[in-house]
């Protein structure tokens, strides 16, 4: 019995494919794949993917999502889904590169036992840590800094590159002005067992003194809030804490995200099993906007902050309370920090430079296809 999905994943395919195919025959530019599998939120994956889209305008690419959806929140970008292998054979792609951000793994096996029949190159981006499943017998595995490159179970691989996330410098504007009292501290994130964990109502209670300054979070959905943000905020705060739905709209998230005057950020010992962030976006966003950050002193956090330049490490719940009170009390720290922010997110964490990292290792790749 098929169920409605899938017939109209079927349906969708019998117009779309051979219109592909058609395109293919007219193409002459070596084309990418981009598949993203494990859902389409607008997380790091898929800004990554979106990015390079954009930017690497020589290349004719493609997106294939293993959900069944065809678009994300980038609804200009032309992508397919339902049968991997048949939609392969019509691409015959130069490079297929899987951004992996958690999911299914069939598709991913399926990427990699096709390349020996078609003769593509495999790039597997890593957006969170993996269990190293899919390793071996591919031509790059892509973390997006180098702190889990040097763990054991990765460290002895030869075939691996990094390229950190970027975010859009022409989108996200240096725009922040030094606080004034009242002051809002505060973060856009997911709510679940990763990003939320007691250590929010501690640093909490941190402030209860300070009644100048109120905090203001972003991101989650209702149920996600109900359940595991609002019960960590502390009685004695709650009327001074607002908090959002999540945003989709790129420039909805900006617009909130420059009421924070601080921005403050931790994950839970459930994030990559105690070890921290592999990598957070959300920092780099708020840095190009010029909004200085405290965070944790772990993971791979440490490549995006240093210590006292465009940021401070936290080493314990009263370090949040410390350094976002160094920040708001003297405007000379907070314009300094906040500057550095700026300058530091374009000059490593651009899409600019994230793609220009992407087109050296596509033509090295190519290079070698010859």
């Amino acid at each position: 019995m098929i169920s409605r999905r899938q017939l109209k994943k079927r349906l969708i395919n019998s117009i779309s494919f051979p219109l592909l195919k058609k395109k293919i025959e007219r193409s002459t530019k070596s084309r990418i794949v981009h598949i993203k599998n494990g859902g389409i939120g607008p997380g790091g994956a898929n800004n990554y993917m979106f990015e390079i889209i954009e930017y690497l305008v020589e290349y004719e690419q493609f997106v294939w999502y293993e959900k069944g959806r065809t678009y994300g929140f980038r609804n200009d970008v032309r992508a397919y889904s339902g049968n991997l292998e048949e939609f392969l054979r019509i691409v015959q792609p130069k490079i297929v590169q899987i951004h992996y951000g958690g999911g299914g793994k069939d598709c991913l096996y399926k990427v990699r036992d096709m390349s020996k029949q078609l003769g593509y190159k495999v790039i597997f981006t890593f957006h969170k840590l993996s269990e190293p499943f899919l390793l071996d017998g591919i031509d790059c595995n892509l973390f997006v800094n180098d702190f889990y490159t040097k763990l054991p179970q990765y460290c002895h691989l030869s075939n691996i590159g990094v390229i950190s996330g970027g975010v859009n410098e022409r989108t996200y504007q240096y725009e922040k002005k030094p606080p004034e009292s009242p002051f809002t501290v505060g973060r856009i994130s997911r709510v679940d067992d990763e990003k939320v964990d007691s250590i929010l109502s501690e640093i909490l209670k941190t402030f209860s003194k300070r009644k100048d300054v109120g905090f203001y979070f972003i991101g989650g959905t209702k149920r996600k809030i109900q359940q595991l943000l609002i019960p960590r905020i502390p009685e004695s705060m709650m009327h001074r804490t607002k908090i959002d739905r999540r945003v989709v709209k790129t420039l909805d998230k900006i617009d909130k995200m420059k009421r924070l005057d601080v921005f403050i950020h931790f994950t839970s010992k459930d994030c990559n099993a105690g070890m921290g962030e592999n990598f957070s976006l959300a920092l780099i966003e708020a840095m190009m906007i010029g909004i200085p950050i405290v965070t944790e002193n772990k993971g791979g956090i440490r490549n995006q902050i240093r210590h006292g330049y465009n940021g401070f490490l936290c080493d314990s719940q009263y370090d949040y309370y410390k350094y976002t009170i160094r920040l708001l009390d003297n405007q000379d720290i907070w314009k300094e920090i906040s500057l550095n922010a700026r300058n530091h997110a374009e000059k490593y964490f651009s899409s600019s430079i994230m793609a220009q990292k992407t087109r050296k290792l596509y033509e090295g790749l190519l290079n070698v296809t010859g």
